[in-house]
């Protein structure tokens, strides 16, 4: 893939939009919102021009969240985020989730990748000692046929304090703190179809490792992970410090 230009903004001062997918008002993170907006505004990132935080509008149509129809109206915001993002003069998206609680040098270690994507760790709603990496691994015995992608969630333990970068296997993560030069989107968009078997935040990593993009997990930017794990307490049961 040729390099090409990383878009709009300057080199020395990169101009960096966040953005919140939002669903439906009244939803289960709606409590949390305030939380992730202040974290967002309590950077420490003099490097960057941070702009005013973009939250896309919720559906005014009834729509029942669950896992899988949660998905596709998802897929939708977050390409409704990179259209807006399109528009703007930034260089660089950072999507956070409403329910996520990023540490103050969150943007500024992302940035420092200079990565195409890049992105911090958190564990997921369940156990804190379980992350939302995914590692690509092989089938786990003959019967599987090949042609079938297989990812392993991997523990806290593996990814915590260590950097991922696609030279030794595939992985993928959430869009939960990730950050996306603006060329991304020359190449890519979120995707979902009802048959597909792995979530669009992972076909959309595994595309951009495929493309050959710059592709970074940083585990020493620990995210929150509301309701179950604020960002103290998680600090705290893994002994770690942003």
């Amino acid at each position: 893939m040729e390099e090409g230009s990383s878009g709009k903004g300057s080199p020395e001062t990169p101009v960096v939009l966040p953005a919140v997918p939002w669903l439906v008002d009244g939803n289960q993170f709606e409590p949390y919102l305030e939380s992730c907006l202040a974290h967002i505004k309590n950077q420490d990132c003099p490097e960057a021009t941070i702009l005013p935080p973009f939250i896309t509008e919720a559906y005014k149509e009834k729509i029942v969240l669950d896992r899988k129809s949660q998905m596709g109206f998802l897929n939708g915001k977050l390409n409704e985020i990179i259209n807006y993002f399109q528009g703007t003069d930034a260089s660089l998206l950072w999507i956070v989730d409403a329910d996520n609680e990023v540490p103050p040098n969150a943007l500024s270690k992302l940035l420092s990748w200079d990565a195409d994507l890049a992105s911090g760790i958190s564990p997921g709603h369940g156990s804190p000692n379980h992350s939302t990496v995914m590692r690509w691994m092989p089938p786990p015995s003959p019967e599987m046929p090949w042609s079938t992608p297989y990812y392993k969630p991997l523990l806290m333990n593996e990814v915590l304090g260590k950097h991922l970068d696609g030279t030794m296997y595939a992985f993928a993560t959430g869009h939960f703190c990730l950050l996306t030069k603006r060329r991304v989107y020359n190449w890519l968009r979120f995707q979902w179809s009802p048959e597909q078997k792995l979530g669009n935040e992972i076909v959309f990593w595994e595309h951009a490792q495929n493309l050959g993009l710059k592709c970074v997990i940083d585990g020493t930017v620990l995210c929150g992970h509301l309701p179950e794990h604020p960002l103290v307490d998680l600090q705290e049961k893994l002994g770690w410090s942003n």
